[in-house]
């Protein structure tokens, strides 16, 4: 099994709002710095979307597959 991690930095003062990257009601844990989604998808696979930076605005979102192919 190989993990994929994608982690894009938003530019400068550019914050992205929680709320607008997912469903808060839907994370699997959130708080004022950091909030976690399980994202399902249609053909079984699954990843985390983690969020990151200060009063539920993030600087850093991360996206984790568990079940990514293995890359050469």
């Amino acid at each position: 099994m190989a993990i994929a991690t994608a982690a894009p930095s938003l530019a400068g003062d550019k914050k992205k709002p929680f709320a607008e990257i997912g469903d808060l009601a839907r994370a699997k844990m959130h708080n004022d710095s950091e909030a976690l989604w399980i994202v399902q998808r249609p053909n079984g696979s699954s990843y985390r979307l983690v969020a990151k930076g200060p009063a539920e605005h993030a600087v850093t979102i991360y996206m984790y597959s568990l079940q990514a192919e293995e890359v050469d």
